[in-house]
């Protein structure tokens, strides 16, 4: 209840148990107790006094009916009737239900706010009311004092020493008294919400409400402070939800995440890690519910059927989503994504998408081929040898065709194909070189005029003289053996 309705987390079973109890406690008294009682006061009656005693007042009901409604009125979960007891009552059984533990009470009360207070749980429901009164009464040691002397209570004193006790570890500076303020309202009273800067909820909640303040754009700033910092840690763990060994986990990796720059962290992460139902909230699909892979391919191929050369289908909301889906579809392609080259943000692109199909076993999608190759410009452009370039182009528009994004990707598959064009191009670098050298020595020796040549020709005759002459002396010698025989 003091909750906003959607920071309030998921219901379960006991929370229908608690609702149909106070119902039926509706139903079934003669007159209301709290009638013309404010909703905030009705929450300090049950608080003060528990669930049942604020909904039936001094009602009384026949010793089943007592029972039954005990049992599923009663403030701790743990406590509370489960279906299997409401069974056993159906069938005849009796099970005596506790009654609900009353408050410790103040010897004397403590002001705050221009109020009295003699239970520490009602001043720490209202404790952020007024977080810089509240904050003084926490350091000048007013609250400690109170604590220790007017309420018998060790449980409470403890946990107030252990939230001072972290609080001197705290960063001062940002908020530093609104962060206070709620670790000792949780060790006043540990069933509390968390009441920060405005923003109430119970942890289990805080995913589903940081997707709601993202779409209705509220303040984010007090939802990324309570990412940010750790005050909420200790909170957790002592939580009676059985989901708080979960609840930690993703608040530290959201804490860590949140501190990132790559484009699978930051605040668009923590939104899909903190709360896994949400759908992708990126704005290139603000016309499509994606909610898995499956939904994204689908949407993407429509997209591209209507896309033209500045369509994006790739921003840190669709990327930190597909992460957290799963992550083997994008992670081992995030160097590309994040490239400053467009060639290689290009096959990285290209990467996810095929990956995308295979994995998911899905069918041909020749809208997204088609757009994946109106975007390869850079891609062919890499390539030096213009035969090689038409060859591949035309393997690609057959992929295309089929719908084939494994068998477009492939195309461009493997570091042999990159490395034999860098290799061709240097070999062909180095004959246009040789070519280069050789033109030029024959301007140096054109620029000589009339003895252009004449020393290579001089060369030449020499060799044909000699040709010459040793074949007359052949000759020579032939014609007198000839002769003599």
């Amino acid at each position: 209840a003091l909750a906003d309705p959607m920071g309030r987390g998921a219901g379960d079973i006991l929370d229908d148990i608690y609702s149909f109890g106070a119902s039926l406690a509706v139903m079934l008294r003669t007159e209301d107790p709290m009638k013309g009682v404010s909703d905030d006061k009705i929450i300090d009656h049950k608080i003060e006094k528990g669930s049942y005693a604020a909904l039936l007042g001094k009602q009384r009901l026949s010793g089943g009916l007592l029972e039954l409604l005990r049992g599923m009125l009663y403030d701790d979960p743990a406590q509370r009737w489960n279906i299997e007891d409401l069974e056993a009552w159906q069938d005849g059984r009796r099970l005596s239900p506790k009654q609900s533990p009353k408050r410790a009470r103040a010897t004397r009360p403590i002001m705050f706010n221009n109020n009295k207070y003699t239970q520490a749980e009602l001043l720490a429901k209202d404790l952020h009311l007024d977080v810089d009164e509240a904050s003084k009464l926490i350091t000048n040691g007013d609250l400690d004092q109170w604590i220790e002397r007017a309420i018998e209570e060790k449980t409470v004193k403890i946990r107030l020493e252990q939230a001072l006790k972290s609080i001197s570890s705290y960063e001062r500076g940002n908020h530093f008294s609104d962060r206070s303020v709620v670790t000792v309202a949780h060790a006043l009273f540990i069933d509390n919400c968390i009441q920060y800067r405005n923003v109430n909820f119970v942890p289990a909640g805080f995913g589903k409400y940081l997707t709601h303040a993202y779409l209705e754009k509220m303040d984010l700033e007090p939802f990324v402070e309570v990412i940010k910092y750790s005050f909420l840690t200790p909170i957790m763990r002592e939580s009676r939800s059985s989901e708080r060994g979960t609840l930690v986990t993703n608040f530290d990796n959201a804490r860590s995440t949140i501190k990132q720059k790559t484009m699978n962290s930051g605040l668009e992460r923590c939104l899909y890690l903190m709360n896994p139902e949400s759908p992708c909230l990126s704005p290139i699909l603000d016309k499509y519910y994606v909610r898995t892979s499956v939904d994204m391919m689908n949407a993407f191929e429509n997209i591209c059927e209507k896309a033209d050369k500045s369509t994006v289908l790739f921003d840190r909301h669709i990327i930190s989503f597909l992460s957290i889906k799963d992550r083997q579809n994008i992670d081992p392609y995030l160097s590309d994504l994040s490239s400053t080259h467009a060639q290689e943000r290009a096959i990285g692109q290209l990467k996810v998408l095929a990956t995308m199909q295979k994995r998911l076993d899905l069918k041909g999608y020749p809208a997204i081929a088609k757009w994946v190759l109106n975007s390869f410009g850079s891609v062919f452009d890499r390539f030096h040898d213009s035969k090689k370039r038409e060859v591949l182009k035309k393997r690609a528009e057959k992929m295309v065709v089929e719908g084939s994004l494994t068998g477009l990707a492939s195309i461009f598959d493997g570091d042999n194909l990159y490395v034999e064009d860098v290799s061709d191009f240097f070999q062909a670098v180095k004959h246009y070189n040789s070519l280069v050298k050789e033109q030029n020595l024959i301007k140096n020796e054109l620029k000589k005029g009339n003895k252009y040549g004449q020393n290579t020709g001089r060369q030449i005759a020499s060799v044909i003289s000699m040709v010459i002459s040793f074949l007359v002396m052949l000759v020579t010698v032939y014609n007198i053996f000839s002769v003599g025989s």
